[in-house]
């Protein structure tokens, strides 16, 4: 049985690039062999992670971890997968793969960007740490002051 570990920013009900990457890959590496798939989910809040019916797949809360160490300890993955980017919480994924020997693979989507300044970019972050709410939000009326901010800094201490 091949273990994997991956992070998502919803819960994997939600398609999302990387829930598309593993419908597609699943079921030829299902056909080799027995596959476990475990969803490590960051939200601002902790989840509420209804009975698991699917005895391939588990879906972890990030609350419920001090770092990302202590997850690759408990899951004891074959694999990490993570995207290779600056995302704190597939970056912390990526060192403790790396720390604990664990190979560490993923996917990278590239976007077209157009050309801005390190000033306006830096004036974007600034004003995004300031708001009450996140993109992944899915029940509205849950707006704190400073939210996305308060998030921001427990995905810095996951690492």
């Amino acid at each position: 049985m091949i273990k994997i570990l991956t992070i998502l920013h919803t819960l994997p009900s939600v398609k999302s690039y990387r829930t598309l990457c593993f419908e597609r890959i699943l079921p030829y590496l299902r056909s080799k062999t027995d596959v476990h798939i475990t969803w490590l989910v960051y939200q601002p809040e902790r989840l509420k992670i209804e009975s698991q019916i699917d005895p391939h797949t588990s879906i972890l809360d990030i609350h419920d971890f001090k770092n990302a160490v202590e997850v690759v300890q408990q899951v004891k993955p074959d694999i990490i997968w993570v995207a290779p980017t600056l995302n704190l919480p597939d970056y912390a994924l990526s060192l403790a793969g790396k720390h604990m020997n664990v190979p560490v693979v993923g996917e990278l989507v590239t976007e077209l960007m157009k050309q801005t300044s390190k000033f306006e970019v830096s004036i974007s972050y600034f004003k995004m740490f300031f708001e009450s709410s996140v993109p992944t939000d899915v029940v509205d009326g849950n707006n704190k002051f400073m939210r996305r901010g308060k998030f921001f800094l427990f995905k810095y201490q996951f690492v």
